[in-house]
């Protein structure tokens, strides 16, 4: 990618480089925001033993965000710079972060808005690069929508999905979600697990935040099962990955 961004990372208050405790990665776009809410969250919920100890990336966009989100209307994919951007996660971010960090084989990936686009389109991986997806008000764009539920009706692997909107989101936009929420809700797949939340009582910006502190509940607590499941030894069970 022929530009540059800023990169957060939070590591775990009791990390240690030379112990062989693993931990999840959970990657944050749209950092600018997002970020500093994911690192509380994370920590309030791992102090009281919630979730497991995670490692936090945040990818700040600055004034780039526009053009890392872009897609090609009619496929619903990344596109030209949005395209680089995707890659620059996919080749060097995620490699990057395995390489210098003890990381485990089990990410979570956050977006809002319009970022949930490029989010989602690691899921149409053929082995999605994440296990794990928290949208925050989504915004799809109407083939991603359906890209979404092609793929996912064909998981053979564990994949987490949560969603959430607010009362006062846009009409179109409350359409087209409730849209891709009945489709994902009436997909038969005992790989894929799905939630969804509507607030309807909180304005559009204060979802994030309970959608956040509700997202994580759900990723997290099917976590143990699906590392159990899997018997992949660079994953540890929930409690060893527990400081």
């Amino acid at each position: 990618m022929n530009a540059k961004r800023s990169i957060s990372i939070k590591l775990p208050d009791t990390y240690d480089q030379a112990s062989n405790i693993k931990h999840p990665v959970i990657v944050v776009l749209d950092g600018d925001f997002l970020y500093n809410p994911v690192v509380g969250q994370t920590d309030f919920q791992t102090y009281f033993k919630k979730m497991p100890a995670s490692i936090v990336v945040g990818i700040n966009h600055g004034d780039m965000r526009v053009a890392d989100n872009l897609f090609n209307k009619v496929s619903g994919l990344p596109e030209d710079s949005g395209a680089e951007f995707y890659g620059f996660i996919r080749e060097e971010l995620l490699a990057y972060i395995d390489e210098n960090y003890n990381t485990n084989n089990f990410r979570v990936v956050v977006g809002y808005e319009k970022s949930v686009n490029l989010m989602n389109s690691f899921l149409l991986e053929e082995q999605p690069l994440f296990q794990a997806y928290v949208n925050l008000s989504p915004e799809y764009n109407d083939a991603m929508s359906q890209n979404i539920v092609d793929r996912i009706q064909r998981l053979n692997e564990d994949v987490i999905y949560y969603m959430t909107s607010a009362k006062t989101n846009v009409e179109d936009i409350a359409t087209n979600l409730t849209s891709v929420k009945n489709m994902l809700s009436n997909i038969d797949n005992a790989y894929f697990k799905f939630y969804f939340d509507n607030f309807k009582e909180v304005p559009h910006h204060t979802l994030v935040m309970r959608g956040m502190a509700h997202g994580f509940e759900k990723v997290f607590d099917v976590y143990k099962p699906s590392l159990d499941r899997k018997r992949n030894d660079k994953l540890l069970s929930y409690e060893n990955i527990l400081d």
